[in-house]
């Protein structure tokens, strides 16, 4: 199965990033989810599918903590 693309960043985002981290005990208002989206969703070109490995999507996310 290939990865998830999304018509939308917006999409991509709520998909990708926001449901992710509300999944576990976190809240998505914790974390700067702009630079986080910047940093793991692709363009347009890539149809907005996440573009990193999920061991580097956490890291990512720690480093975007308000």
């Amino acid at each position: 199965m290939g990865k998830a693309t999304y018509t939308t960043r917006e999409e991509a985002i709520e998909r990708e990033i926001i449901e992710v981290i509300e999944a576990g005990d976190a809240i998505s208002e914790d974390y700067d989810i702009d630079a986080i989206a910047d940093a793991v969703i692709g363009d347009y070109e890539d149809g907005y599918a996440l573009k990193v490995e999920e061991s580097d999507f956490w890291g990512i996310v720690a480093d975007n903590a308000k």
